[in-house]
């Protein structure tokens, strides 16, 4: 029950830091019967999809734009992600290796976006996202509980604000850069693997360089939040990188080609249950960092409505981090999105 599936199963930031611990709960004033701190080890308080999509021109699936919406305009979004077998644990049995128990093995999810433009250079945003429908044996058949996963169920809110630090325009090549501050409210279900324990604060910045019919983007950021465990896992404040190169196949937008890696660098130190040679017993052993990490394979054309509607299809899969595919990282992943920008 220690590790998640195998890979040959499944092929200013000090000050930044100080102010998130500060805000953040301790245990010792969390109430009694906390759900997000069960005794058995295994706290559902955790979004399987790590996956934080943005309204506006982005090109990316995974990396916040660099430009930021009209002033006195709104720009809309909607992103529909299929997530298989995002949360797996290895539990003991006859087979030597273990059995993998998923569970949450299905998900398919929405994200609805909308930005406000303020200024010309700075945007306000709110995300809503749900589990349309998702299945897996949860916790009851690890621990034996009751509790079904629900099918369906709410999301964090998820608040942000960007600046638009170096703007370009879409026609020319050379830089843009962004910043961003966002945090979400667990405002979401507890019991459902789609909400954090509390806040969690994410600043960032994205920038992006355009040459020509390519362009290239990088996008860093960290989520702070209070740390739960998942058996062996613990997963609590993390740093978030973003990686993708593009290239435009037709003229006017009408189709690009995109490819991204991204990734979350959990700060947590991580352990492992090992047991001592007569099987008896087991020791703590220090374990592999907990790097949820993926590709993204996607298409996009922005030359709908001229140039206001923008979609988007893409998929991937995990990128190996360790001896063990990290918690939250699917099998495989498929994405749709549509942007009206206007």
């Amino acid at each position: 029950m220690i590790h998640r599936r195998s890979l040959a199963a499944t092929t200013g930031a000090t000050a930044i830091a100080t102010l998130v611990l500060a805000l953040t709960p301790p245990s010792e004033a969390l109430a009694a019967g906390d759900p997000c701190q069960p005794g058995d080890g295994l706290s559902p308080c955790f979004a399987t999809d790590n996956l934080w999509p943005h309204a506006g021109a982005g090109r990316w699936l995974g990396q916040a734009p660099t430009t930021t919406t009209t002033a006195d305009s709104v720009a809309f979004g909607f992103v529909s992600t299929y997530l298989h077998q995002p949360v797996g644990l290895r539990v003991p049995s006859p087979d030597p290796d273990g059995t993998t128990i998923y569970a949450v093995e299905h998900v398919l999810g929405a994200t609805l976006l909308v930005a406000l433009g303020v200024t010309e250079r700075l945007q306000v945003s709110l995300s809503t996202p749900f589990a349309l429908y998702q299945d897996g044996a949860g916790k009851a058949d690890v621990v034996g509980s009751d509790d079904p996963l629900p099918h369906s169920a709410v999301g964090d809110l998820r608040f942000g604000a960007a600046v638009s630090l170096l703007q370009r325009d879409p026609q020319n090549d050379g830089p843009a850069l962004a910043a961003r501050f966002e945090m979400t409210a667990p405002s979401g279900q507890d019991n459902a693997f789609v909400s954090s324990p509390s806040a969690v604060y994410a600043p960032g910045a994205s920038v992006d360089y355009r040459l020509g019919d390519f362009a290239f983007g990088l996008d860093v950021g960290a989520r702070f939040r209070r740390s739960v465990d998942f058996a062996n896992i613990q997963i609590g404040h993390q740093i978030s990188a973003g990686l993708g190169a593009g290239y435009d196949v037709l003229d006017d937008r009408w189709l690009s080609v995109s490819l991204e890696a991204l990734a979350l660098f959990t700060l947590a130190n991580q352990v492992e249950l090992v047991p001592d040679p007569q099987g008896l017993t087991t020791h703590e052993e220090p374990g592999d960092p907990h790097i949820p990490a993926e590709w993204l394979l996607s298409v996009r054309t922005a030359g709908l409505l001229d140039g206001r509607l923008h979609a988007s299809l893409g998929g991937g899969s995990f990128i190996p981090t360790g001896s063990d595919v990290a918690v939250t990282t699917p099998a495989f992943r498929v994405v749709a999105a549509l942007h009206f920008v206007p």
